[in-house]
């Protein structure tokens, strides 16, 4: 995303067809914080990341009502899906299950 970044975003597939539809605004907001994520994407310094209780370390970012589901790997950040906040929890479903 930005040459000074420690990290690079790689956004999957399924989380770009996620952005279809969201508001002008909402999308601004997510590129934003995924701006800020490649900077340090670990719970800790930013109280809008949470670690997900699955097999894989996984991670949430709140933007709004929104959520940004995620994974580290090496110096990579893998976007897996960006999801309403109602309907986060039947996303963790299918990826505990998947």
């Amino acid at each position: 995303m930005q040459s000074g970044s420690k990290f690079t975003v790689v956004i999957a597939k399924s989380a770009r067809k996620d952005f279809e539809g969201l508001p002008q605004n909402i999308v601004e907001r997510i590129f934003a914080g995924l701006q800020r994520l490649s900077t340090n994407p670990f719970p800790g310094t930013w109280k809008a990341i949470r670690r997900l209780r699955l097999k894989e370390p996984t991670y949430r970012l709140r933007i709004s009502d929104y959520r940004v589901i995620y994974r580290v790997q090496e110096r990579k950040i893998f976007v897996l899906k960006i999801v309403s906040r109602k309907d986060l929890e039947k996303e963790l479903k299918k990826m505990k299950s998947g």
